[in-house]
Protein backbone atom coordinates (compact mmCIF):
# COMPACT_ATOMS: atom_id res chain seq x y z
CA UNK A 1 0.00 0.00 0.00
CA UNK A 2 1.42 3.30 -1.31
CA UNK A 3 1.34 6.39 1.24
CA UNK A 4 1.11 9.07 -1.82
CA UNK A 5 -2.40 9.07 -2.14
CA UNK A 6 -3.03 9.52 1.77
CA UNK A 7 -0.47 11.89 1.35
CA UNK A 8 -2.45 13.58 -1.95
CA UNK A 9 -5.64 13.43 0.08
CA UNK A 10 -4.24 14.88 3.24
CA UNK A 11 -2.76 17.52 1.07
CA UNK A 12 -6.62 18.27 -0.68
CA UNK A 13 -8.14 18.40 2.87
CA UNK A 14 -5.69 21.12 4.21
CA UNK A 15 -5.57 22.98 0.86
CA UNK A 16 -9.50 23.05 1.06
CA UNK A 17 -9.06 24.07 5.34
CA UNK A 18 -7.03 26.87 4.57
CA UNK A 19 -9.39 28.04 1.30
CA UNK A 20 -12.59 27.86 4.26
CA UNK A 21 -10.56 29.59 6.95
CA UNK A 22 -9.22 32.48 4.17
CA UNK A 23 -13.19 33.03 3.53
CA UNK A 24 -13.94 33.62 7.23
CA UNK A 25 -10.82 36.04 7.74
CA UNK A 26 -12.24 37.78 4.96
CA UNK A 27 -16.00 37.80 6.24
CA UNK A 28 -14.64 38.96 9.50
CA UNK A 29 -12.75 41.98 8.31
CA UNK A 30 -15.43 43.03 5.84
CA UNK A 31 -17.53 42.93 9.02
CA UNK A 32 -15.38 44.91 10.74
CA UNK A 33 -15.21 47.37 8.22
CA UNK A 34 -18.72 47.79 7.83
CA UNK A 35 -19.49 47.95 11.48
CA UNK A 36 -19.65 51.79 11.03
CA UNK A 37 -18.48 52.98 14.55
CA UNK A 38 -19.76 50.33 16.51
CA UNK A 39 -16.43 49.48 18.14
CA UNK A 40 -17.84 46.23 19.97
CA UNK A 41 -18.41 44.63 17.00
CA UNK A 42 -15.38 45.81 15.20
CA UNK A 43 -13.52 44.70 18.15
CA UNK A 44 -14.95 41.07 17.90
CA UNK A 45 -15.02 40.75 14.07
CA UNK A 46 -10.85 41.89 14.64
CA UNK A 47 -10.62 39.03 17.48
CA UNK A 48 -12.03 36.52 15.02
CA UNK A 49 -9.63 37.24 12.48
CA UNK A 50 -6.52 37.63 14.30
CA UNK A 51 -7.79 34.08 16.32
CA UNK A 52 -8.14 32.07 12.87
CA UNK A 53 -5.11 33.54 10.86
CA UNK A 54 -2.41 31.69 12.73
CA UNK A 55 -4.50 28.38 11.63
CA UNK A 56 -4.03 28.72 7.86
CA UNK A 57 -0.98 26.25 7.51
CA UNK A 58 -0.05 27.62 3.60
CA UNK A 59 -0.28 31.16 3.03
CA UNK A 60 2.27 33.16 1.44
CA UNK A 61 4.45 35.52 3.82
CA UNK A 62 3.05 38.89 1.41
CA UNK A 63 -0.51 37.40 1.98
CA UNK A 64 -0.19 36.80 5.88
CA UNK A 65 1.40 39.73 6.68
CA UNK A 66 -1.51 42.10 4.10
CA UNK A 67 -3.64 40.33 6.81
CA UNK A 68 -1.98 41.49 10.24
CA UNK A 69 -1.96 44.97 8.30
CA UNK A 70 -5.83 44.98 7.83
CA UNK A 71 -5.94 44.14 11.51
CA UNK A 72 -3.63 46.35 12.65
CA UNK A 73 -5.25 49.15 11.39
CA UNK A 74 -8.61 48.27 12.94
CA UNK A 75 -7.13 48.05 16.35
CA UNK A 76 -5.22 51.76 15.83
CA UNK A 77 -8.81 53.02 15.01
CA UNK A 78 -10.39 51.18 18.12
CA UNK A 79 -7.38 52.90 20.24
CA UNK A 80 -8.07 56.04 18.48
CA UNK A 81 -12.07 56.20 19.64
CA UNK A 82 -11.31 55.10 23.26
Amino acid sequence: MSIEPELTKYAELQAKTDGELLAMIASAIDHARRANGNNAAVARECARAAALLPLVYRLSAPERLRLESRLAEFRRALLRAA
